[in-house]
C-alpha cells in the first residue's frame, strides 16, 4: 500500500515537471529604438557685415594773435599753426579762413594753403561752398578753389538749405547751388533761410518768406531776428517780444531788446539790464546784467559792472566776472581778453592760452 501511494507522488511530480518545462516563454517585444536621421545640414553663408566708413575727427582750431600776426592753437592751448597771418578766422569744414599779404584764402588743419591767398574778401564754407570777392564781385567757390556760381553779385552771404542770399542792382534775392535765381532780387536785407523761412526786409518793414518766395509772415515789423526753438524775437511799436510761425506774439512785447532761444533760454533786456526768459514768459534770470550772451554749452557770458564772467541756468557766476571782454564756449574754450590781451579759458576758468606780445 505504501509503495503505490509513493509510486503516485512520483508520478505527479514528473508530470509537474514537464508541463513547467513545456509551458511557452513570453516572447520578448522587440525594443523600439528611436532612429535618428540626420538632417542635411544648413550651409549658412556669412556676409561680411558692411565696413563702417571711420568719422574723421573734427578737429577745431582757435585763432590766436601775438605780435601782430594770426596764427592757431588746439583745445589744449598748444600751438598748432604758428602766427603767420594778417587775420584768422575759425575753421569751418576742415578749412581754415585766413587773410595774408592783403588776400584771403583757406588752409588745411596743417597749416597749408588749400586755397591760395587771392580773394578781395571771402566767408567761411557752408554747405560745401564759400562765398568770395573777386575784382569786386560776389560769387562761390568750392573746396578746390574752382567758382560753381561765377562772381557777378554785388554782396553774398551763405549757403543755407540750398539756397543763398544775394545781391544784385541794390536788391537781395536767393540763388541754387547752381546759380540759378530762386527768388527774384526784391528786397532790402536778406538772411540765410533758417528751417523753412527767411527773414527778410521790404519796404522798411521785416516780415519772413518761405522757399517759393511768398510771404509767410506779412513785413510788418520794425526789426526782427531769426526763428530759434519756433519762436523769434520782434520788435513792434518800440518794444521787442516773440513771435510764433504765425506772426502772433506768444510772449509779451514789452522788452527794450531782446535775442533769440537757445536751450529754451533767451536773453532779454528790460531797462537797462539783461536777464533771462523761458518760453512760458517767465523771467529765469532776473535782469541784473549789462550784458548777455546766448548760453551755450550751459553757460553764459555776463557783464557785471565793467567786467565779463560765466553763469549757468541758475544765474549763478561759475567763472567769476574777471576779463574785460568775452565769448561763448564753443568745443570747451571761450575766448576772452584780459585787459588789452587776448586770450583762451576752459570751462574750469582756466586760461589755457594769453597773448603775449
Amino acid at each position: 500500500m505504501k509503495a503505490k501511494l509513493l509510486t503516485l507522488v512520483l508520478l505527479c511530480l514528473t508530470v509537474s515537471l514537464n508541463a513547467q518545462k513545456t509551458k511557452k516563454k513570453p516572447v520578448a517585444k522587440p525594443e523600439k529604438k528611436e532612429v535618428v536621421v540626420d538632417k542635411p545640414k544648413e550651409i549658412i553663408q556669412v556676409v561680411a557685415a558692411p565696413e563702417i566708413p571711420k568719422k574723421t575727427p573734427r578737429i577745431f582750431l582757435f585763432p590766436t594773435l601775438n605780435a601782430g600776426k594770426w596764427g592757431y592753437i588746439n583745445n589744449e592751448g598748444q600751438e598748432v599753426i604758428a602766427g603767420q597771418y594778417d587775420k584768422a578766422d575759425l575753421f569751418n569744414d576742415k578749412l581754415g579762413l585766413v587773410k595774408f599779404s592783403g588776400k584771403w584764402g583757406f588752409i588745411s588743419n596743417e597749416g597749408k594753403y588749400q586755397i591760395n591767398p587771392q580773394f578781395e574778401d571771402a566767408l567761411n564754407f557752408q554747405e560745401n561752398f564759400a562765398a568770395v570777392k573777386l575784382k569786386g564781385k560776389w560769387g562761390f567757390i568750392d573746396d578746390k578753389g574752382d567758382f560753381i556760381v561765377r562772381p557777378i553779385f554785388t554782396d553774398a552771404k551763405p549757403f543755407s538749405q540750398g539756397l543763398a542770399a544775394v545781391k544784385e542792382n541794390g536788391k537781395w534775392g536767393y540763388i541754387d547751388k547752381d546759380g540759378k535765381m530762386i527768388i527774384n532780387p526784391q528786397f532790402q536785407e536778406a538772411s540765410p533761410f533758417k528751417g523753412v523761412m527767411a527773414l527778410v526786409k521790404f519796404a522798411g518793414k521785416w516780415g519772413y518768406i518761405g522757399k517759393d518766395s511768398k510771404y509767410v509772415i506779412i513785413p510788418q515789423f520794425d526789426d526782427a531776428k531769426d526763428f530759434s526753438e519756433n519762436l523769434a524775437a520782434a520788435k513792434q511799436d518800440g518794444k521787442w517780444g516773440f513771435i510764433d510761425k504765425e506772426g502772433k506774439f506768444a510772449l509779451k512785447n514789452d522788452f527794450s531788446d531782446a535775442e533769440s532761444f537757445v536751450d529754451g533760454l533767451a536773453p532779454v533786456k528790460l531797462g537797462s539790464s539783461w536777464g533771462y526768459l523761458d518760453k512760458e514768459g517767465k523771467l529765469q534770470i532776473n535782469p541784473q546784467f549789462g550784458d548777455a550772451h546766448d548760453f551755450s554749452e550751459g553757460l553764459a557770458a555776463v557783464k557785471q559792472g565793467s567786467v565779463y564772467g560765466f553763469i549757468n541756468r541758475k544765474g549763478e557766476f561759475v567763472i567769476n566776472a574777471q576779463f574785460n571782454n568775452a565769448e561763448n564756449f564753443n568745443e570747451g574754450m571761450a575766448q576772452i581778453k584780459l585787459g588789452s590781451k587776448m586770450g583762451y579759458i576752459k570751462k574750469d576758468g582756466k586760461v589755457v592760452w594769453t597773448q603775449t606780445k
